[in-house]
């Protein structure tokens, strides 16, 4: 048997497909052979093979790797395999990268990993492997054209910082919706493929709109091309595009597409005009409320301010009564004082004269030369009594008892006296004590009112 003659290379896309697996054309060599050439071939073997028990629909979901996604085994995309297949050790100067393996090797690629050394690529193809998750392109900044299709991409995502991109294919994968950040982060699209993917709504086109320069757009085979006008309904809404689903957009097809939706647009935006008159009534009610709640709150700030003011006042009047007050305390203490020391002189008074009221009832005082009979002879020597009542030399006995009357009639009065003194001064003396008690309780309030006020005051409650 004479073996066929295949390509050195195990890259089954040629560079005149422009990375497109559909443009491939591989001519059979033989009808009996069922060696798949290129990406393109699995789907349509797939969908050979379950037609006859398969709808449509149903088909136009199926994953081109299906038949061999459960055996194949996974290949890890590495910068070994990188340089390998590019044939090129400096990573940096890659810019063209085309990851779609042949079928003979057996494994596919399902992780996007390791691309962080491409820096200056600007053309890859990762279409026909199992990947799942569009990941890790974040240093890809000069990428200017991404071919995704025939995987398992069930999301958009992990484009945004793809600010050059120009053409992204998605198409044969699981995509259900289109995210709004597409339209907004990759302003530069020109071309966008996302056929045989699973779009049920043509609201998820809208998203498109404000891409400037989207020429070319590609949604066959979801099912949204299944509703009826879908065709005029994009050529209305995205009025950049030139080619759809692979056929020019002429300017009969632009009129009919204005036609068919330029009333529904109308009748749309009067829809949307009325809900914003609504949502604008809605925000000048809250506003006339606001407005109603700021003046409220301005005039509580107002009174509030006033008693703040007031408070203050208060507080300095208060502290200046403190401060009379305390002086006034000083001073009464100081009487208080006073009055004990005089208390206590009066009390030493009376028990003088107590004591010279008994020195006067014991008669006249010895004469300084009289003797005692004692053993040694010694003469009497004065009183050793330091008192204020001494007896008067030469008194006569009838003066001295004259005298010791009147004394007795001068002491009772004079006890009288200091008797009402003394009792006057245990008055004031408690009365100044109550005093006493009174402004250190009043000093204490105010001590607790200056607190409290000074607390309310920095928690701005006033």
């Amino acid at each position: 048997m004479r073996k066929s003659k295949r390509s050195t290379s195990q890259l089954p896309i040629s560079k005149s497909s422009n990375m497109d697996p559909t443009a491939v054309k591989i001519p059979r060599k033989s009808p009996v052979s069922n060696i798949t050439r290129s990406v393109e071939d699995i789907p349509r073997r797939v969908q050979l093979s379950v037609s006859g028990s398969m709808d449509f629909s149903s088909s136009r979901t199926m994953s081109p790797a299906l038949s061999q996604g459960s055996t194949a085994g996974v290949r890890y995309l590495t910068e070994e395999l990188i340089k390998k297949v590019s044939k090129q050790d400096n990573l940096t100067l890659i810019t063209t990268l085309n990851l779609t393996l042949s079928k003979d090797s057996g494994k596919k690629i399902k992780y996007i990993e390791n691309l962080d050394s491409l820096k200056n690529l600007q053309t890859m193809n990762l279409s026909g492997n199992l990947i799942e998750k569009i990941e890790k392109l974040d240093k890809l900044s000069h990428l200017l054209e991404i071919n995704l299709s025939f995987n398992f991409i069930q999301k958009i995502e992990g484009l945004d910082s793809l600010c050059r991109l120009q053409v992204l294919n998605l198409t044969g994968n699981q995509i259900e919706h289109i995210p709004q950040s597409l339209g907004k982060k990759l302003k530069t699209l020109r071309v966008f493929k996302i056929a045989k993917n699973n779009l049920g709504s043509l609201n998820e086109l809208s998203r498109l709109k404000p891409l400037p320069d989207l020429a070319q757009l590609s949604i066959a085979d979801n099912p949204l091309a299944e509703l009826p006008h879908s065709r005029l309904y994009v050529i209305f809404h995205i009025r950049t595009l030139d080619i759809l689903d692979g056929q020019p957009i002429n300017a009969q097809d632009r009129q009919k597409a204005k036609e068919r939706f330029s009333m529904e647009e109308i009748i749309k935006l009067e829809k949307t005009i009325e809900q914003q008159d609504g949502k604008y009534q809605k925000l000048e009610e809250e506003h006339n409320k606001s407005i109603g709640e700021l003046k409220r709150l301005e005039v509580n700030f107002q009174n509030e301010r006033k008693k703040t003011e007031e408070t203050l006042e208060v507080n300095k009047n208060v502290e200046e009564e403190l401060k009379i007050k305390n002086e006034l305390l000083k001073k009464k203490t100081k009487e208080l004082h006073r009055a004990c020391e005089k208390h206590y002189q009066l009390e030493q008074e009376l028990a003088f004269y107590k004591i010279d009221a008994k020195f006067a009832s014991l008669g006249e005082e010895p004469q300084p030369d009289q003797t005692l009979d004692t053993d040694d002879n010694e003469p009497l020597l004065e009183s050793p009594y330091i008192g204020k009542a001494l007896f008067t030399p030469q008194q006569s006995k009838n003066s001295l008892k004259s005298s010791g009357q009147r004394e007795e009639k001068q002491l009772s009065s004079d006890e009288k006296n200091i008797a009402k003194n003394i009792l006057l001064l245990q008055e004031e003396q408690q009365h100044l004590q109550q005093q006493l008690q009174q402004q250190h309780h009043q000093k204490t309030e105010m001590d607790d009112l200056l607190i409290e006020k000074q607390k309310l005051i920095d928690s701005g409650k006033f």
